[in-house]
């Protein structure tokens, strides 16, 4: 999945949130900062929203001051996703556990809300779930 709205998305989006008690200043951080954590580069929606949008942050400032915006923004276009095995970060929309946990290998699933383990077949390389078969061996053409 590509994580890349617009910053007139991410407002009216953000504008539904506030159900009529807009913050225009709140706004602008957070999609900033969502921005800021998420983008694919100088070619994407969300660094064009870094660049030109109407919020700059001081000097001391590390994330949004309150952060119940920015993870509206996380919920809609990134899915928040944690892990409970360690504190893992997510770098540009890239899951990053922390070295030694059970969870490194494993894709998040959205639907379940929960870690999948995976391997790698042998056959033909690629990524299975686990307890799930390669459809390699199955030749698509009959003998």
């Amino acid at each position: 999945m590509t994580i890349d709205p617009t910053a007139d998305e991410m407002r009216a989006f953000l504008t539904m949130q506030q159900c009529g008690d807009y913050d225009e200043f709140a706004t602008e951080e957070a999609i900033y900062w969502f921005a800021n954590d998420y983008h694919g580069g100088q070619a994407s929606n969300l660094y064009s929203a870094l660049s030109t949008g109407g919020f700059r942050p001081g000097p001391c400032a590390n994330g949004p001051e309150d952060d119940y915006l920015y993870e509206a923004l996380e919920y809609e276009y990134a899915g928040r996703v944690s892990c409970d095995q360690c504190e893992m970060l997510s770098i540009n929309g890239v899951a990053c556990h922390e070295r030694g946990c059970p969870n490194i290998g494993a894709r998040w699933d959205k639907e379940q809300g929960e870690w999948i383990k995976q391997y790698e077949c042998r056959e033909c390389g690629f990524t299975v779930d686990k307890g799930y078969s390669c459809d390699c061996a199955q030749s698509p053409y009959p003998d």
